[in-house]
């Protein structure tokens, strides 16, 4: 009952003598109000006043708060007291702490890289060449050709695939055996660039090449293997006009395995390009071999890798036959079962109708016998995509699927051999 009146007692002492009513000249906790205190707190019992519980403590302190005394004055108040001595936590003892080491001074730190453009790969597009080592790099868009000088003469070829490109690397993607790395590379100007080498030790400076002749004219290093493409048609003339219309036969190879034919890839094809005279014979237009232009680029006249190279052609009814040794260029070696590979056929003639001409038949399949000549005749295998290479495996068309009417580009059946 008394603690519980404790506030209320404290305050009827406090005004008594007049607590926390003291001008700004005197003390604001004088002797005659912590004598009042310290009166009341005995009348309700409390002798010790170092052992007073928190709850008491905390009503006498807001006792005095009733009456405008400070925190600072209320801890005076306590203080002179002696309330609440036992309360107050115990200081831990002091542990001397051990001196701290002296610290290492910061190493110097390295001047800031000047700032790089972001690499652009309309750039980077062509032929690069190491002038001390022959070896040349052949960027594309999304591919990457490096071609290795031996100490034979011959190039050696590898493709890569190009994942992303920072601001000083490139993360190139091994088609051979799918791994991925970084490679530094930074782009000097138009015509210059460091570039780290795969499988090389150290930077390199590269100087773009316009005419990429060694890549040209340098053979593969492999030479034990023979590739033979056979085409067959739904119909084949045996005499070509080629002052009335352009004709071309194809086979491309995805050496770089991304779904296109790009920088890395190589193709087979028959043209009429060329062709001398009016009406030739079908077996002496031009068969060769070639790496095909990047597509995808904008920056067509950075580069073309266009390096094409004769073959051997034979002509055995509706088939079209091209044979060539493996050492015919570089990317040859990188021929096997499965690399991807896709046909395409293609006439465009420039004139509404034709008669028989040469040593051709009006029995024959030809522009006498169609509606409708002028216009692009063509067809592809397969319809999408591609199809792996196979070494030996027949692939059929479904005839008569071409577009126009021409049985000249109707694809029949695909063949493509290698062998040792």
């Amino acid at each position: 009952m008394f603690k519980k009146a404790l506030p209320l007692l404290l305050s009827v002492g406090l005004v008594a003598c007049g607590g926390g009513g003291g001008s700004d000249d005197q003390p604001k906790v004088s002797a005659q109000d912590l004598q009042t205190i310290k009166a009341t707190l005995s009348q309700m019992g409390y002798s010790d006043f170092s052992n007073l519980q928190a709850s008491d403590i905390n009503k006498i302190e807001q006792g005095l708060k009733q009456y405008n005394f400070s925190t600072d004055d209320i801890d005076s108040i306590f203080a002179a007291l002696g309330i609440g001595e036992q309360n107050k936590p115990i200081d831990p003892p002091v542990t001397p702490t051990e001196p701290e080491p002296p610290t290492e001074p910061e190493p110097p730190t390295e001047p800031e890289q000047p700032e790089t453009p972001a690499l652009d790969a309309d750039i980077q597009f062509g032929t690069w060449k190491n002038e001390v080592t022959g070896d040349y790099i052949l960027f594309g868009k999304q591919a990457l050709t490096l071609y290795k000088m031996q100490d034979s003469g011959c190039l050696q070829a590898k493709n890569y695939r190009i994942n992303s490109r920072a601001l000083r690397t490139i993360k190139l993607a091994d088609v051979a055996n799918g791994g991925v790395q970084d490679y530094d590379l930074v782009l000097k100007s138009n015509n210059q660039m460091d570039f780290t080498l795969p499988g090389a030790t150290m930077s390199t400076e590269l100087t773009w090449d316009s005419r990429h002749t060694e890549v040209v004219t340098s053979k593969g290093c492999s030479t034990t293997r023979q590739i033979k493409v056979e085409l067959e048609f739904d119909a084949l003339p045996k005499q070509i006009n080629v002052e009335s219309a352009t004709y071309m036969w194809r086979v491309d190879f995805d050496l770089n395995k991304n779904n296109k034919i790009d920088t890395g890839d190589i193709s087979m094809q028959v043209s009429d390009f060329g062709a001398s005279g009016s009406i030739v014979d079908l077996g002496s237009l031009r068969s060769q071999i070639f790496t095909p232009w990047d597509r995808t680029s904008t920056s067509i006249g950075r580069f073309s890798s266009y390096a094409s190279k004769k073959v051997d052609l034979t002509v055995d009814a509706n088939k079209l036959i091209m044979t060539v040794n493996e050492e015919k260029h570089p990317l040859m070696a990188l021929l096997a079962a499965d690399t991807p590979m896709t046909v395409f056929a293609q006439l465009n003639y420039s004139i509404d109708s034709e008669p028989v001409f040469g040593t051709n038949s009006s029995d024959d399949d030809g522009p006498w016998n169609w509606s409708t000549v002028k216009g692009i005749h063509s067809d592809i295998y397969p319809d999408s995509g591609f199809v792996d290479l196979g070494n030996g495996v027949v692939y059929q068309d479904v005839l008569d699927d071409q577009l126009g009417e021409a049985g000249w580009v109707d694809i029949k059946s695909v063949r493509v051999v290698i062998s040792e």
